[in-house]
């Protein structure tokens, strides 16, 4: 009979060769559009936990879920929100780029509806992209 320290030797090497082999190949701002949109609809959706796993490893360890939704305090009048263009650093070792960011606003002072662009910059932190907050 095998036992569960020898099984777990056996097939941890496997597992991490595999992981390597399934690394995401897209291109960065395929990737970083892809958690740019999730991000941007967590914080739509006032998921603040969640969303707070999308920012930077160093804004997150001395943020909580409700600083952040302090920050975007003014989520509740959003309409619509998405995601356009996403331009990365040059080279090999990119790590940083810049997702345009849009929302559609209601008003509180007049009945009608406006659009909002803001810049958002997201930073490769061990491999992995995050927005950028401060």
């Amino acid at each position: 009979m095998i036992s569960r320290a020898m099984l777990m030797a056996v097939l941890t090497p496997s597992y991490l060769l595999a992981c390597t082999a399934f690394e995401d190949s897209r291109p960065p701002e395929k990737i970083v559009e892809e958690r740019a949109g999730t991000y941007l609809r967590l914080l739509f959706e006032q998921e603040w936990e969640e969303a707070l796993q999308y920012t930077s490893p160093g804004f997150r360890s001395k943020t909580t879920p409700e600083q952040l939704s302090r920050k975007y305090g003014g989520v509740w009048m959003w309409q619509e929100v998405w995601i356009g263009d996403v331009e990365c650093d040059e080279g090999a070792s990119t790590d940083r780029c810049v997702v345009q960011t849009f929302k559609s606003i209601k008003s509180p002072h007049y009945d009608g509806v406006v659009e909002d662009y803001r810049p958002k910059t997201w930073i490769k932190v061990d491999g992995q992209w995050f927005a950028y907050e401060r």
